[in-house]
């Protein structure tokens, strides 16, 4: 996905660049805030398993779980001008989410050894990411009123993840020959990594100094992360 992206935006970059009327002025704003609205738009399957013991024998549990598109409800950017249309900033998202997710278990017989019995269940699962991008940025002036910046650079993801550590099993036949999860037991875990990322970013403006735009944004991250749209609110300082 992320060579797919790259391939898409380079080429529209130069396109665009390569349209830009010679009247149209370089960037020259000190510094640009974004505020966005955004939707996360990649769906990450996964499965775990488990091998407690039961009744003196290994069961097996898999857990397979899905996390689905959502709202992504804080994207905020700031950007500083370095040199001509060169600058540094970041970015702050957050997203989060809960996963439907399916337990299957094979549970050991009480009595007969080697004799299993199946069940699934659903089990709601808890995700939440919270990224920060640190990014190097081209902005290019299209026109007086609308003008195209690109980005990339690393990105530190926080995930926290709810994860099935165990099952707690009743007997509801009197030979045994069905079994029901009574309870899953659910931990939470956080795990921090770095990723990279791109994506660019429409502004038209409404006055000189404010505007509204749109951002399409890809991490590329395991457990996390993916490609995410916005839109929402633009200033520049100057």
């Amino acid at each position: 996905m992320l060579k797919w992206t790259a391939r898409v935006l380079l080429p529209c970059g130069l396109a665009l660049a390569a349209s830009v009327p010679a009247r149209a002025q370089a960037w020259e704003d000190r510094a640009y805030i974004n505020v966005n609205f955004g939707l996360h738009l990649t769906a990450s399957p996964a499965t775990e398993s488990l091998a407690p013991v039961i009744y003196d024998e290994r069961a097996s549990v898999v857990t397979s779980r899905r996390l689905d598109r959502g709202v992504m409800p804080l994207d905020v950017g700031v950007g500083v001008r370095v040199w001509k249309g060169f600058g540094l900033g970041g970015a702050f998202t957050q997203f989060s989410s809960t996963e439907s997710a399916t337990l299957d278990a094979s549970v050991p017989h009480p009595i007969l050894f080697r004799q299993p019995r199946f069940t699934s269940v659903p089990v709601p699962l808890a995700h939440s990411e919270m990224v920060l991008h640190a990014l190097a940025l081209y902005v290019m002036p299209l026109t007086e009123r609308m003008d195209v910046t690109l980005f990339g650079g690393p990105s530190l993801l926080t995930v926290k993840q709810d994860r099935v550590s165990g099952i707690q099993v009743v007997e509801e036949s009197p030979t045994f020959t069905t079994v029901t999860v009574a309870k899953t037991v659910v931990a939470t875990t956080t795990d921090r990594s770095w990723a990279a990322g791109g994506g660019a970013d429409v502004t038209y403006f409404l006055t000189p100094l404010v505007g509204v735009g749109a951002t399409v944004r890809y991490t590329s991250a395991t457990g996390g992360g993916g490609l995410q749209v916005g839109a929402g609110a633009r200033i520049r300082l100057r």
